[in-house]
């Protein structure tokens, strides 16, 4: 396997474990819209800390 088929793998690893993590968000709130969605998604990415110092007090369960 060469290196840009690692880098491709890699990138499509990267695109299935965010489809994961959106998957997860909407089965546990069916009602997030899709802003909702995403900025949950963040928060697991980025962790609480950052995310608060971005975002502010919003509440939002991931």
């Amino acid at each position: 396997m060469d290196i840009s088929q690692r880098a491709a793998m890699t990138f499509e690893l990267g695109d299935n474990i965010r489809k994961l993590a959106v998957a997860g968000v909407r089965s546990r709130h069916p009602e997030y819209d899709d802003k909702k969605v995403s900025m949950a998604v963040m928060k697991l990415m980025i962790g609480d800390l950052l995310f608060k110092k971005v975002f502010g007090d919003i509440e939002l369960e991931p």
